[in-house]
């Protein structure tokens, strides 16, 4: 269908961008970010997890640890664990990306109360 079409552009995408820019490159953390998430949609939850984690590797090289991106992409990370029955990575995942969130944003912002409904709701399927 159209997101395997996707799958194969955004793939063919991110080799010439990895050739042209080299594989450190912003604009191939972009690809892979949005080719995991689209993985993750079509359950290639393993595929997503490998795309995620090379996003990982240039947005820490590029941005350093605690850069809003890796949050945004722990929470990715934390929705797949918990999927796969991960609890626990997910729980690590989601208050990883709350402690980054508190430490760039004011207190009260919609990022910080979104993780925190994240933790809320890992801690409650603990409890089931």
């Amino acid at each position: 269908g159209d997101d395997q079409f996707a799958i194969l552009s955004l793939e063919q995408s991110l080799k010439i961008k990895t050739n042209i820019l080299g594989p450190d490159d912003l604009a191939c953390a972009n690809v892979l970010m949005t080719l995991g998430k689209l993985k993750a949609k079509k359950e290639n939850l393993d595929g997503a997890l490998v795309a995620f984690k090379e996003v990982k590797r240039i947005q820490k090289q590029v941005y350093g640890k605690d850069h809003l991106k890796n949050a945004e992409l722990l929470i990715e990370v934390a929705a797949i664990q918990n999927q796969l029955g991960n609890s626990d990575m997910a729980f690590r995942c989601y208050t990883e990306a709350l402690r980054i969130r508190r430490s760039q944003l004011y207190i009260s912002s919609p990022e910080i109360a979104e993780a925190l409904v994240s933790v809320g709701k890992i801690h409650q399927s603990n409890d089931d």
